[in-house]
């Protein structure tokens, strides 16, 4: 049995490019605090470009989210390239993951609609 669940597939591909492809119907999209927790490369990245002291495991969070999520996005652009997303336009998580600090968008998202025809949003 495969430990890894369809949530983590994402996650291992950005750090170790393990599979060919990955198809996920996860709506909650890594964040960068996960991943400058689990890639010793991307935090080395990030502390540099950032001018972070190391010793400050907490310096990340005075960062400005919104240049953390570009640097974060355009690091994993191409380990994030054969990740294919689908996801419904109104599900609880893809609606917290637009709105929340700390999550990146990599990959390729398919939405669909799971009510065709009405007016349902997620916001």
């Amino acid at each position: 049995m495969n430990l890894h669940t369809l949530f983590d597939k994402p996650l291992i591909q950005l750090t170790t490019q393990r599979y060919d492809k990955v198809y996920t119907t996860n709506p909650a999209p890594p964040t960068f605090y996960q991943l400058t927790s689990i890639d010793l490369d991307f935090n080395e990245a990030i502390r540099e470009e950032f001018n972070l002291n190391p010793a400050d495991s907490t310096a990340i969070y005075n960062v400005d989210p919104a240049a953390l999520k570009e640097f974060t996005e355009d690091y994993y652009k191409d380990s994030g390239k054969d990740i294919h997303h689908t996801i419904t336009e109104q599900d609880f998580l893809h609606a917290a993951a637009s709105n929340v600090r700390g999550f990146v968008n990599v990959g390729e998202t398919t939405k669909i609609d799971a009510f065709p025809n009405k007016e349902v949003e997620s916001e």
